[in-house]
């Protein structure tokens, strides 16, 4: 089994998790990260020479109570989701064989012409996911038809892309002049929804909504696959600043009480003191549960404000199907591991059933790896289009519709249980 090195830059951190996929399940055999907090805001790099210093760093494993020592040469790199744009194209093309079996290169041929299909000035592909071969004038198969016969092959994608400047300063300025080469590229967003598929199956259709350190992201996903996505700059780092603040502790102490204590709905007449700070003037103080607790609240008041305006900007395209007001909420980030977190969602989204997302990796339980979990879910169960390595295809079947589909913001039929 091939071991996978994946990379993430984050708001807090650089992460790097070494793990192999085998028997459908993921092995994690590493994981190492390093503080950025200061060279980061809102996922803006504001010092590339130290994270490039940081990523270099762990380019070199050694874990002597591990026993491990490794030089990590290629990752596959989780970028952030920050202008995530979905479209949808169709493309067609000749089969290049005189006997036109089809092969390797037409379905390559097929895939760079969808590739080349994104003209939207200032955005740049990160991956195209072929959804349909079509062969002939009534064949399909979702698994490239590699030996068919056909004088044509024609594909339905999607094409994930990125704002030129997101990839610029990630890719170009931090990545490329790294000691680790760049094996592929997975949007947050995608590789979450992997973990999303394995870890909750009768969810496929959902809102997910991912509560960063210092930005959320929202994605309206339909059978597994993300459709529609918004950003808006409220995270779990903006809540610990206003603890901090509030109470005169320093941001770790008031992540960890965020973390510990939670929100307390208990109706109770004794608070026990949870928060003890010292004041400039050197004055004791000391916070009880309580008050912790209705801080939390007040932060989540205003951002299920943002929330609510960003889903209205993700299901707008989607506004005359009635399962999409209703649709399950799936959490994930670090604030999710706060105390009573879903019940607070419940009190402001009753008709919407809340899901926090877990992992159940060895090694990786927590949180902050989810996004490296699925990018390895992702690389491993699906080569991609810009790999080699594809699956030959035995059985077809016949397309009951013409469809002649040209680029636009994904909105693919079927979509929320429909038809």
């Amino acid at each position: 089994m091939e071991a996978i090195g994946i990379l993430e830059i984050t708001d807090t951190a650089v992460r790097l998790l070494i793990g192999q996929f085998h028997n459908d399940e993921v092995s994690v055999l590493y994981t190492k990260e390093l503080p950025v907090e200061d060279y980061m805001d809102r996922g803006e790099i504001k010092n590339v020479a130290k994270i490039l210093e940081t990523v270099n760093t762990l380019a070199f494993v050694k874990d002597d109570e591990a026993k491990l020592r490794l030089k990590v040469t290629k990752v596959i790199f989780v970028l952030p989701a920050i202008g995530f744009a979905i479209f949808e194209t169709r493309k067609s093309t000749n089969v290049v064989s005189a006997t036109s079996k089809i092969q390797q290169l037409d379905i390559n041929n097929a895939i760079s012409l969808a590739q080349k299909d994104l003209t939207n000035p200032g955005f740049e592909v990160v991956d195209v996911v072929p959804e349909l071969f079509f062969i002939g004038q009534d064949k399909y198969t979702k698994i490239p038809p590699i030996g068919e016969t056909s004088r044509t092959i024609a594909i339905i994608a999607r094409i994930f892309a990125l704002p030129s400047s997101v990839i610029s300063t990630y890719v170009r300025r931090i990545i490329e002049p790294s000691e680790i080469q760049l094996k592929r590229s997975v949007v947050s967003t995608v590789a979450i929804e992997e973990v999303c598929k394995k870890s909750l199956p009768k969810i496929p259709d959902h809102y997910l909504i991912d509560i960063g350190e210092g930005f959320t992201k929202v994605a309206l996903v339909g059978k597994n696959n993300p459709v529609s996505v918004n950003i808006f700059k409220k995270g779990t780092g903006d809540l610990i600043r206003i603890v901090a603040e509030k109470f005169h502790i320093s941001f770790q102490a008031a992540r960890e009480a965020i973390e510990n204590y939670g929100i307390e709905n208990r109706q109770t007449k004794f608070m026990p003191p949870v928060i003890e700070s010292v004041n400039e003037e050197g004055l004791k103080s000391v916070y009880t549960l309580d008050e912790l607790s209705n801080i939390i609240k007040e932060f989540f008041v205003e951002f299920f404000n943002d929330l609510d305006v960003c889903i209205t900007t993700v299901k707008k395209d989607y506004v005359n199907n009635p399962a999409i007001a209703n649709l399950p909420f799936i959490l994930t980030g670090g604030v999710t591991s706060m105390k009573e977190l879903d019940t607070l969602f419940k009190g402001r989204y009753p008709n919407n059933e809340i899901h926090i997302l877990t992992s159940n990796v060895m090694g990786a339980r927590e949180q902050k790896y989810i996004p490296l979990i699925g990018a390895l879910l992702y690389s491993s169960t699906y080569k991609g289009s810009l790999t080699d390595s594809q699956e030959k295809v035995n059985q077809l079947s016949r397309e009951e519709k013409k469809d002649d589909t040209k680029k636009k913001k994904s909105g693919l039929k079927g979509l929320f249980g429909g038809k």
